[in-house]
């Protein structure tokens, strides 16, 4: 067995320390959160990997060939006022940097330019200056290509006091499209493919929970009007066939720049409620038009912003028929838990697993697509044999999506 070992040396006042540090083989990660500045030159095999933070000094890493192998950054705890000018230009293949802990005040714009990053923790910050706008396009740049992690809690320019806040305003992914439906939700593929050769199939209604701005419905309404698609474009080929079969009910709270809105708007196809949460939302209203839905599709959506799962899930069974499927994709959703207190059961678990255990009724299948993500699969077993424990909104952490702490509630 390999055995590696971590040195760490932040938060103290080191000005120096003993070079033969560098001589255990087994050293693989150093943390340097210190004012230490006579660091020298470090070894070669710790430029590759790793957490380096006092990494801009020119006595560590003099030559810019050498910087651009570095992927990994941590500025913690440095009482920094601002985030060195480096960062921004000399570090192109940066991955994981973490600023919190710090008096930093403003972010450049900049930092969007850095398209390799998975990992940008902002917390606990004095930040009241923040490019939102270049920053939205940036996280769908970033956490369609690369996966992405951002924390910016614990600063004036965004604290939001309330998840609603978040939600309104719409700091989140919202350009996703046919294509990453499919390839994170596969199974939704396969049942789209069944719909697509099934000539008795005459409609389906499909209510996407977490429309954004639209690019899914876009994309099967675009492939219709363009006609049969010949060659290897399987996404547009399948979304022609699609196109004549499927009726589509959007929920969005906001739309932010959809260039085909209108043209979504007008078709007879599509139905768009907006500007309203969906707990606010009457059933009949959703289902008024295209009746209860066969397909409803929650890819970061509403389940994952709102304070209200159990009503969210509650609506869903009710605006689903009973052979209808529920396809749920939200690799967060383990992170947030709910506390038990029932007769015969406490502890906490995760929504995840109280989805499975607590409501009645229901099946829930756990799947993996090819990155290994899991995303689940609800059927309804006996719609009159639900039942959906109460649940109470106790506090959140301010991440994307937001981690949330239910309690339950004893009747």
């Amino acid at each position: 067995m390999e055995l590696k070992m971590k040195f760490k040396l932040n938060l103290n006042n080191l000005i120096d320390f003993n070079r033969n540090i560098f001589k255990i083989e087994m050293l693989m990660v150093m943390l340097l959160s210190t004012t230490l500045t006579t660091l020298g030159v470090l070894p070669q095999k710790y430029l590759s990997g790793v957490l380096i933070s006092q990494a801009l000094a020119s006595e560590v890493i003099p030559h810019n060939e050498e910087r651009e192998k570095i992927t990994r950054l941590n500025f913690s705890a440095m009482n920094l006022t601002e985030i060195p000018e480096s960062v921004y230009t000399d570090f192109p293949n940066l991955e994981w940097l973490d600023l919190s802990d710090n008096k930093i005040t403003s972010v450049d714009s900049r930092i969007t330019s850095l398209t390799k990053l998975k990992f940008l923790d902002l917390r606990n910050n004095q930040i009241i200056d923040f490019p939102i706008r270049e920053f939205k396009r940036y996280l769908n740049l970033v956490e369609k290509k690369n996966g992405f992690s951002f924390s910016i809690e614990g600063n004036p320019v965004h604290s939001p006091k309330s998840i609603e806040e978040i939600i309104q305003c719409n700091n989140f992914c919202i350009e996703r499209g046919l294509s990453e439906y499919l390839n994170l939700i596969p199974e939704l593929d396969n049942v789209l493919i069944q719909v697509a050769n099934n000539r008795d199939i005459a409609n389906i209604h499909i209510i996407d929970g977490g429309a954004g701005d639209l690019f899914f419905e876009n994309d099967i309404l675009s492939a219709g009007a363009i006609g049969p698609v010949t060659g290897d474009n399987i996404d547009a080929s399948r979304a022609f066939s699609l196109s004549n079969k499927l009726l589509l009910t959007a929920i969005t709270y906001k739309i932010e720049g959809t260039a085909n809105y209108e043209r979504i708007c007008n078709s007879s196809r599509v139905r768009i409620f907006k500007d309203k949460f969906f707990e606010e939302i009457e059933d009949q209203l959703i289902i008024k038009d295209f009746g209860k839905a066969d397909i409803i599709v929650d890819l970061y959506g509403i389940l994952a912003y709102s304070k209200y799962p159990d009503v969210v899930l509650a609506k869903y069974f009710n605006l689903l028929k009973d052979n209808g499927t529920i396809f749920i994709y939200n690799p967060s959703i383990g992170s947030s838990h709910i506390a038990l207190s029932r007769e015969g059961i406490s502890g906490v678990i995760s929504l995840d697993k109280w989805m499975k255990q607590q409501i009645t009724g229901i099946e829930v299948s756990v799947l993996r697509n090819s990155s290994s993500e899991e995303y689940f699969v609800i059927k309804i077993i006996d719609k009159e044999k639900i039942k959906m424990p109460k649940l109470k909104f106790e506090y959140f952490s301010c991440r994307r999506p937001p981690i949330r702490f239910f309690r339950e509630e004893i009747d």
